[in-house]
């Protein structure tokens, strides 16, 4: 009995609504630290776009001195996202630069100073919602955008959630996506996707961000 029990919870993983397996991980305080910075220094509306950009897939360029310093951000950044169901790793569109090169991509720019403190600045050609969430004057509709976006920055800037609430918070967000990208995947009459997008709550953004999250399934 004992060694059917140990063998038992050897075998047991995780699993979403549908009941296929998915492998998410709790992010670590450290990048959950990155994050905020990111956030306090270009803002919650610049953040909604960079992390539109990040789960819809788009191109982000990293760009730093420091080839550590890009690849901390990068992994900071990537850890919002799932890890792949079919080699168990992760993966994200982004780019490390030096500070010669130049880009005309969405792009975050890492400076360091004396105390090793990260200042960010971010850069992008022009919004990178749908042109059906932007206004005349370039602005960002809020009720257009994708509602996990608007999902993670309340999640990450609301002051009362202690951290591991944040971190239980931003794994459960990354499941359901994960989940939603599965059921949306599936329909394919560009009628019903929009009345599934309805039903959930959902704007044409989130179905970029769905196509992308797709690929973890």
């Amino acid at each position: 009995m004992l060694k059917f029990c140990a063998n038992w919870k050897k075998n047991l993983h995780e699993s979403i609504l549908t009941g296929q397996p998915t492998k998410s991980c709790t992010v670590e305080t450290p990048k959950i630290e990155i994050l905020l910075d990111i956030i306090d220094q270009i803002g919650v509306s610049d953040f909604k776009n960079l992390a539109f950009c990040l789960f819809s897939g788009k191109l982000i360029q990293i760009k730093s001195s420091s080839k550590s310093v890009s690849r901390q951000v990068g992994e900071s950044l990537s850890a919002l996202l799932p890890t792949s169901l079919k080699n168990r790793t992760f993966f994200a569109n982004l780019v490390f630069l030096d500070q010669e090169e130049t880009c005309s991509s969405p792009l975050l720019q890492v400076t360091t100073s004396e105390d090793n403190k990260m200042k960010f600045i971010f850069s992008h050609p022009k919004p990178q919602v749908p042109d059906s969430s932007v206004s005349s004057d370039g602005e960002i509709s809020s009720s257009q955008l994708p509602s996990s976006v608007t999902k993670l920055a309340r999640i990450l800037t609301c002051d009362r959630l202690p951290l591991p609430v944040k971190q239980m918070s931003l794994k459960t967000l990354s499941e359901q996506l994960v989940s939603q990208a599965r059921i949306f995947s599936c329909i394919t009459s560009s009628q019903d996707r929009k009345k599934f997008l309805a039903n959930i709550g959902c704007s044409r953004g989130d179905e970029a961000i769905f196509n992308f999250f797709a690929m973890y399934i």
